[in-house]
């Protein structure tokens, strides 16, 4: 109810906000002649709406208000419990959380939702093993045994150009849709002090919810998995980097010999003595 715009939570209430608004204004258009969808004004951006409801988060969270006699609110649980935090890599986490699918190598590499990914540390071809496609990089395919040991990381090589070549254009396009937003933002008919207003306040919730819980123990669990891909994308870096010298020797070779295949007296004859 705080926030501009708010409509209730039921139709009477909707109603009797609707009716605060003159009758000249319900059926105001705008400067093209529109019916207008909305005559509320100054209404908070996505942003300073999530900002505001996030507060509210945190103030259910540490507020006792609303709430029975005798329960606890999720600060109090949080701080009463002396329970250790096991961390585990991503690349355990995704074998535990991700959606596995079984395949079997094949001679071009794994075949995955179309697409070929391919790795130096493949299993022998025909093994059947567990792949868990990468959710924030589609290219990358984590490759487990049938036990849940990570093997290695398999890479979709088509992507990778592909996103090589387009990336001067993609970061066109981005800049132009940024520089759009940043023009709506402008005409933002909120005052500024309003703005500041809404993240000054999360900001002090958030610092006094996070100064309010209790440090808790942390257990780092060993991930063998996470030392095999730190080495695997070593060997890559190293591979990638070697191809990219081996390019430029051979572009330095072509432009040598070249140039010592130049003869002048050939020259001279065909430009003074042809014809």
């Amino acid at each position: 109810s705080k926030m501009h715009g708010h409509i209730g939570n039921s139709l009477a209430k909707r109603e009797m906000i609707e009716q605060k608004t003159p009758k000249k204004e319900r059926k105001a258009k705008d400067e093209y002649g529109f019916a207008k969808k909305t005559n509320q004004k100054l209404l908070h951006t996505f942003s300073e709406a999530c900002e505001l409801l996030e507060a509210e988060v945190i103030k259910w969270n540490m507020s006792k208000v609303r709430r029975k006699k005798g329960v606890k609110t999720p600060l109090e649980l949080w701080n009463s419990c002396d329970r250790a935090i096991v961390k585990i890599s991503y690349e355990e986490f995704l074998f535990n959380a991700g959606n596995k699918e079984l395949r079997v190598v094949g001679k071009k590499g794994i075949n995955f939702e179309s697409r070929v990914y391919k790795s130096a540390l493949m299993p022998s071809v025909g093994t059947r093993v567990k792949c868990v496609q990468n959710i924030d990089n589609i290219k990358e395919l984590f490759i487990y045994d049938l036990s849940g040991n990570f093997l290695c990381l398999a890479l979709d090589e088509s992507i990778a150009k592909l996103s090589k070549e387009s990336y001067k254009m993609l970061k066109k396009g981005y800049e132009s849709e940024v520089k759009a937003i940043k023009e709506v933002l402008k005409k933002d008919e909120i005052a500024v002090f309003t703005k500041l207003n809404i993240k000054q306040d999360l900001q002090d919730l958030q610092s006094a919810f996070e100064n309010s819980l209790v440090k808790v123990k942390e257990v780092h669990q060993k991930s063998l998995a996470k030392e095999t891909l730190k080495t695997q994308r070593e060997l890559e870096e190293i591979k990638n980097n070697a191809n990219a010298d081996e390019l430029i020797l051979n572009a330095k070779k072509e432009i040598n010999n070249d140039e010592s295949e130049f003869d002048m007296e050939a020259f001279v004859e065909k430009k003074y003595f042809a014809g």
